[in-house]
């Protein structure tokens, strides 16, 4: 199964999808690693550029995207689950997003409390699952 995790910088995408990798030995595809390898940058190097710029343009995370999903189809055919870590509010569905595995996503969002602390809500967003040309189970997921 690939579990995609959906939402805004600090939304707590990476840190749920840090309890799935440790906790149940997801694989961990993140947007911004695999950005950084196929641009040739290392990934402790801080990149700064305009919104929607370089690296961060709508055709390169065009790119990115497809390919979390070829790792992540690689790592499903090993027999192993996935989390994707990404904002992926354009892209997912597009192109690659119709092949062969099924996806779970999970739009996370934060909140601030009264003495300023964030929570992640979890239930908010559960955006459902979808079949990548597999049969939908009888009663869906």
């Amino acid at each position: 199964m690939i579990v995609v995790l959906i939402g805004l910088s600090g939304s707590g995408k990476s840190f749920v999808a840090n309890i799935l990798h440790r906790e149940f030995g997801f694989e961990w595809i993140r947007s911004d690693q695999i950005r950084k390898e196929m641009a040739g940058i290392e990934p402790t190097q801080r990149v700064r550029v305009g919104f929607s710029e370089g690296i961060y343009s709508e055709d390169w995370t065009k790119r990115v995207y497809e390919r979390m999903l070829d790792l992540a189809e690689e790592k499903l055919k090993e027999g192993k689950d996935v989390v994707l870590d990404a904002t992926f509010f354009e892209g997912l569905a597009e192109g690659k997003g119709k092949g062969t595995v099924p996806l779970c996503g999970f739009h996370l969002g934060s909140c601030q409390r009264g003495g300023g602390s964030k929570k992640t809500l979890l239930k908010a967003g559960y955006i459902g699952c979808r079949s990548r040309n597999l049969p939908t189970p009888e009663g869906g997921f």
